[in-house]
């Protein structure tokens, strides 16, 4: 997983990325976000009213956030959340779609609720065993970054009162205990209203160094069960739990199957294809939660840039016999095709600092974009800023032809104002260490 983190952020030629050439020049463009640019000292809670004006202007009423984040090993991302989302809470939004497996976002709403905090790796011990879970090669994260997440959510917990956020997850579960403690769980929880099920659960019980044909055969079995099943297991349980059922299977062989794939697929393009896969499967579950809330539902996604791409074409991910590849189609394309006016997307953006290597469980690493990229650009303003990148000044078309930007530390290259409607810039950030908890929540 750490070599699948590491992204091949390529420089690469333009041809087939850049659009129409452009006389504006670089000095042009850092004119035009001088004057155009809000400024903003700190991530200040709560955020000053003429700046919460401000951004409620640019939201203009869209009802899908998506907010995204360079690294996801930097203080600035959780403070720019928090930030953010007390906002958007007080404009009535009340609900996440998080970079998050299912099962996780699940244990972390019952912490949302006021329950006990339980990690990822207690819940699959209860449930699968010591055996179970040394399967998984679950490595510890470094100082500091459980610790942050867990006074992120309590941030959250105590800034809503009685009327709370919730939370849910749209990821993979990559490993995949947790995909299996979803499916399992459901299986124990439901057993009582229908027998066949403890003999489905018993057998969807992971097995020790098992291929994944194998394993896709018990989870192909357990499949055919409940497509026999089906009329009588819905007279039993009803039409809801046979649905639950059923995405938890779908999300348990997505896992599964994106686990085996990081594993052992190292051929040409396997990094292309890994995503692809983990990527359609964030979109299946984003729609799932989309038609549950319906047609007026508001929601904040938090995750990465890169997911939340509105044009994967307009954003390079290397290249392949000398031809720039874009990168796969992301969930922020996906939602484009038919959500676009219900969308507005916020990047955060960094021109230098230090950063966690790939996964949470490297060392801490210094880095600093080169002087052709948009972050150095950036730099050249001077301070923390807002800026909307939707405007007809001819100046901001500098951004119209393919430039470089940074994604986890490293290069990619592509088209800015085709991915995202607004960038939060901050000059430098830090990796998150161990003062990062109270460094967030002393705002």
């Amino acid at each position: 997983m750490r070599d699948l983190q590491r992204w091949a952020w390529c420089v690469v030629a333009a041809g087939g990325l850049a659009s129409a050439a452009h006389t504006q020049t670089i000095d042009d463009f850092v004119a035009w976000v001088d004057e155009t640019a809000v400024r903003f000292e700190t991530f200040e809670r709560p955020m000053p009213a003429a700046l919460a004006s401000t951004w409620s202007a640019l939201r203009a009423d869209r009802r899908l956030v998506l907010l995204g984040e360079p690294d996801h090993f930097i203080a600035e991302r959780y403070e720019l959340r928090l930030w953010l989302m007390d906002a958007l809470y007080a404009e009535g939004f009340r609900d996440i779609i998080a970079e998050t497996g299912v099962e996780d976002a699940r244990q972390l709403d019952e912490v949302l609720a006021g329950g006990e905090r339980r990690t990822s790796h207690a819940c699959m011990l209860s449930l699968l065993g010591e055996s179970g879970v040394d399967r998984w090669d679950i490595a510890s994260v470094g100082p500091g970054i459980e610790e942050t997440s867990a006074a992120f959510h309590d941030e959250l917990r105590l800034a809503s009162a009685g009327d709370r956020w919730r939370i849910h997850g749209m990821d993979v579960e990559v490993p995949p205990p947790c995909a299996y403690v979803r499916m399992l769980t459901l299986l124990d929880v439901h057993a009582h209203s229908a027998a066949d099920l403890a003999r489905i659960r018993d057998e969807l019980r992971p097995i020790a160094d098992e291929s994944m044909g194998a394993e896709q055969a018990r989870i192909a079995l357990a499949r055919l069960f409940f497509s026999s099943s089906a009329r009588r297991l819905e007279r039993s349980l009803g039409a809801d739990v046979m649905a639950e059922l059923s995405h938890a299977l779908d999300q348990l062989e997505a896992s599964v199957v994106l686990w085996h794939m990081i594993d052992g697929d190292a051929g040409p393009m396997a990094q292309r294809r890994i995503f692809s896969h983990r990527e359609e499967q964030m979109m299946r579950n984003t729609e799932r939660l989309l038609e549950q809330g319906g047609d007026d539902w508001q929601a904040v996604f938090l995750g990465h840039n890169a997911h939340f791409a509105y044009d994967h074409n307009a954003l390079a991910n290397g290249e392949l016999d000398g031809f720039a590849v874009p990168l796969w189609k992301t969930l922020g394309a996906s939602l484009a095709e038919t959500r676009r006016e219900d969308l507005f997307s916020v990047w955060l953006m960094t021109a230098r600092g230090t950063r966690v290597e790939p996964d949470g469980v490297g060392g801490v690493t210094s880095f600093e974009f080169p002087p052709d990229s948009i972050e150095a650009a950036f730099a050249r303003v001077g301070g923390a800023f807002v800026l909307s990148l939707q405007s007809d000044d001819p100046r901001a078309a500098w951004l119209d032809e393919a430039r470089h930007f940074g994604v986890n530390g490293e290069l990619a290259h592509g088209r800015l104002r085709e991915l995202t409607d607004v960038v939060v810039f901050v000059p430098e950030c830090r990796a998150i260490d161990a003062q990062t908890p109270a460094a967030i929540t002393s705002r």
